[in-house]
């Protein structure tokens, strides 16, 4: 019997990553992101470094990039901290 399983992560993740790759170019077959938050801290580093290592990447700004959005807005300014990730397959 063939199961197949799905899973999503989610959350406020407090990672910027930018336009960095969360994806190894010359291995895996990923479409291109659009990101919107083009800043990145330490937080955002360990994120890309965890989605490679799990063959996981994220939608935002990947799937339906028009209708993406800020998810954080404060005086500081704007972000986008919370992702929706899932595996490449």
């Amino acid at each position: 019997m063939n199961v197949t399983v799905c899973y999503i992560l989610g959350g406020d993740l407090n990672g910027r990553i930018g336009s960095k790759l969360d994806y190894i170019p010359d291995i895996d077959s990923i479409p291109g992101r659009r990101p919107l938050d083009l800043q990145t801290n330490t937080h955002g580093e360990a994120l890309l470094e965890f989605l490679k290592e799990s063959k996981m990447c994220i939608i935002n700004g990947r799937i339906t990039p028009e209708y993406d959005n800020y998810t954080s807005v404060s005086g500081r300014g704007k972000a986008v901290v919370d992702y929706l990730c899932t595996p490449h397959t």
